[in-house]
């Protein structure tokens, strides 16, 4: 399975982003799910309803949000829809309007999205290690692939969160920050799990430095692929892909970028 992530979207310039380059990327790199923050998609704080729609017609399958989920407040009547691909953080209070992750299912295997909000230096809010323990223990048995957004300032709270979920999901995905980090990181013995502090964000300057995972299970096979992007939306500007590729096999595991 071939998964894109793609860092918190900004303003009207990261929705026209989206809507503009996602459908060929979505194309050129045969994706099966695409996923974002959104929550500062409008007015560059909070995600409106006709901002969610425009995302959603553009390509995205699921959406998740942060600390300025309810700056838009009418946006509490699309999360309380069980048909809307979109979630709060699983550690706000169990009243407040959305669910707490996003099921879906690809190619006939179970996707769970998670997200999950920091603690340091942001607003008061309930534990995020206490919340996904929750919501993974809530899940039915079975194979699944376990995205989980951190939407937190520091960066040691999202290794903090790679370490605790370590082997238990497959991706641990930073955002909040806007500034991408060279830190991608994989377990180093099955069952595989990838890390990134900072997928940074999506606008039309320089656009999304986003992750894509490519995530393939077997029962001698596992492989984690992830890519790195500059997507950008103004003339002239170019964008590439760094991929790095991990894989573990039954004698041994080897990586590199290519």
């Amino acid at each position: 399975m071939r998964i894109l992530f793609l860092g918190d979207i900004v303003g009207a310039p990261g929705v026209a982003a989206v809507k503009k380059l996602l459908p060929g990327i979505r194309t050129a790199e045969r994706l099966d799910l695409v996923v974002a923050n959104a929550e500062n998609a409008t007015n560059g704080s909070g995600l409106s309803p006709k901002d969610y729609r425009q995302l959603r017609t553009g390509g995205l399958d699921a959406i998740t949000l942060g600390d300025h989920i309810y700056k838009k407040q009418e946006i509490a009547e699309v999360m309380a829809s069980p048909r809307e691909p979109i979630c709060k953080p699983a550690n706000f209070p169990a009243d407040a309007p959305g669910r707490d992750r996003i099921h879906l299912t690809v190619n006939g295997l179970s996707v769970v999205v998670i997200s999950l909000l920091g603690r340091t230096f942001m607003r008061p809010v309930d534990c995020p290690f206490a919340a996904v323990d929750r919501v993974l223990k809530s899940l039915p048995d079975g194979p699944r692939i376990v995205l989980v957004d951190i939407h937190a300032e520091a960066t040691a709270d999202k290794y903090l969160m790679a370490h605790h979920l370590k082997g238990r999901v497959t991706a641990v995905l930073g955002t909040h920050t806007h500034v991408p980090t060279a830190d991608e990181q994989f377990s180093m013995a099955p069952p595989s799990s990838a890390t990134w502090a900072c997928a940074a964000l999506t606008t039309a300057f320089w656009g999304a430095a986003s992750t894509a995972c490519s995530v393939r299970r077997s029962a001698s096979f596992r492989a984690v692929s992830t890519w790195q992007r500059g997507m950008c939306a103004c003339p002239g500007r170019s964008s590439m892909w760094t991929r790095w590729v991990l894989r573990w096999e039954s004698g041994g595991c080897s990586g590199g970028m290519m």
